[in-house]
């Protein structure tokens, strides 16, 4: 599973403790790049959220409930890279990407700008996915995309 940015930093470990017991998580490094963007934006009116991003940091790099999953391997930056040429946003691709090679479950609030992307992966690419549930079906399905 893997995590996207669009997600307030005050909902995070709500969401995350509820999901962990469940699943094997997974999260972009470039997400928490994200969410470290979105906290300094919001400490400027409350200081106190810096900390709690600190603890959330060492949660996630230390916990075995996590796996960060790093933007620039080969199979997720080739991936993103040609989903950049239909979005441009390259963390959102990314993004989708990780998700694309790790997982089977992909939460986002973006379901439909991300299924519309997701759609763009040719097949030939089923080669760099790690799991064995096919992408294309789970697209089909709406499986693989999780709002909340």
């Amino acid at each position: 599973m893997v995590l996207g940015t669009h997600v307030h930093p005050f909902a995070v470990p709500l969401l995350l403790v509820k999901l962990a017991g469940n699943y094997h998580l997974m999260i972009n490094s470039l997400s928490i790049l994200g969410a470290k963007w979105k906290v300094l934006k919001f400490a400027k009116e409350d200081a106190s959220i810096l900390e709690s991003f600190t603890d959330g940091l060492l949660f996630l790099t230390t916990s075995e409930e996590f796996e960060i999953i790093p933007w620039y391997t080969y199979d997720i930056d080739l991936i993103a890279t040609m989903l950049y040429n239909y979005h441009s946003d390259y963390i959102d691709c990314s993004i989708l990407a990780s998700a694309y090679v790790n997982s089977d479950i992909f939460i986002t609030e973006e379901k439909s700008t991300m299924k519309e992307l997701a759609e763009k992966i040719p097949s030939s690419y089923e080669i760099y996915r790690r799991v064995l549930k096919l992408f294309h079906e789970a697209v089909s399905d709406y499986g693989f995309f999780v709002s909340f």
